[in-house]
């Protein structure tokens, strides 16, 4: 799910919606009472927390898109079948549009911290779908506010070039689980769990191999990463309910190129 102003005319709909954790383990605490003076907590303890923290609100903000009326919003771009990011379907109205939209994110109450993740039209149902992207943000995901913002500025800029009025438009935050832009997202994202899809640098002629993962090394000079499994249930179907990874798969490590991995999203999940 992904945080959405809906416009269409003089109508908006706003939802709120979510995101990505990392590793989502940490500090948590917990434990039998004790007579004796509780131990001070370490300062991995501190990171996890400060972590979970901004998990949390990355969740609370992605994951509860509903309308004013409290039912989901659904994805529309579905219909729209084309794998671009921008895409104006060859419209004018399309092209006015997306550039308009570059204009308003240069707006200085920005400072150039959002840009366009995706812009995709779709000419029968004269919808425009846009996603933008917080690049400062450390999920990625612009706040209601600035999408509000945007979505202002941008009606506001169209009507001044006479937009036609039956043209709806769609603004939101790129979701929970956005895709990644490869290779450069690899770095942007390091901190955070992906599901990755990757063939074998040791055999490229192997078939992909999807799992969720974890960075655990990174050289950007080299553009290469080593890799851990995430313990995530997706990595370990076959145990039991609350029994985590085995000795095997938490020694797991794959090392490899940047270009070995073909597709990878941000991966929500326990």
């Amino acid at each position: 799910k992904e945080k959405k102003e809906k416009k269409g005319k003089k109508e908006k709909k706003d939802g709120e919606g979510g995101s990505q954790g990392g590793d989502g383990s940490g500090g948590g605490g917990g434990g039998r009472e004790s007579a004796s003076e509780p131990e001070p907590e370490s300062d991995d303890d501190d990171d996890d927390e400060g972590f979970d923290s901004d998990f949390d609100s990355f969740v609370d903000d992605e994951l509860m898109m509903t309308d004013e009326n409290g039912a989901p919003i659904a994805d529309g771009e579905g219909d729209i079948g084309v794998d671009a990011d921008i895409y104006t379907a060859g419209t004018d109205w399309g092209e006015t549009a997306l550039a308009s939209l570059a204009l308003v994110l240069k707006d200085d109450e920005f400072d150039g911290g959002l840009a366009i993740f995706s812009f995709k039209v779709s000419e029968e149902r004269r919808r425009i779908y846009i996603s933008i992207d917080a690049v400062r943000d450390k999920f990625g995901s612009p706040t209601l506010d600035m999408l509000s913002s945007v979505s202002r500025k941008f009606n506001a800029e169209l009507e001044e070039k006479g937009f036609p009025d039956d043209v709806a438009l769609e603004v939101a935050s790129p979701g929970a689980e956005r895709h990644l832009r490869l290779p450069n997202d690899i770095p942007r994202f390091a901190e955070l769990t992906m599901k990755v899809t990757y063939v074998d640098p040791a055999d490229e002629t192997s078939e992909p191999q999807t799992r969720v993962l974890q960075i655990t090394e990174i050289d950007e000079t080299q553009e290469s990463a080593t890799w851990k499994l995430a313990d995530v249930e997706e990595n370990r179907p076959q145990a039991k309910k609350g029994q985590g990874m085995n000795k095997k798969q938490r020694e797991w490590r794959l090392t490899a190129p940047f270009s070995a991995v073909k597709t990878a999203n941000l991966f929500v999940g326990f």
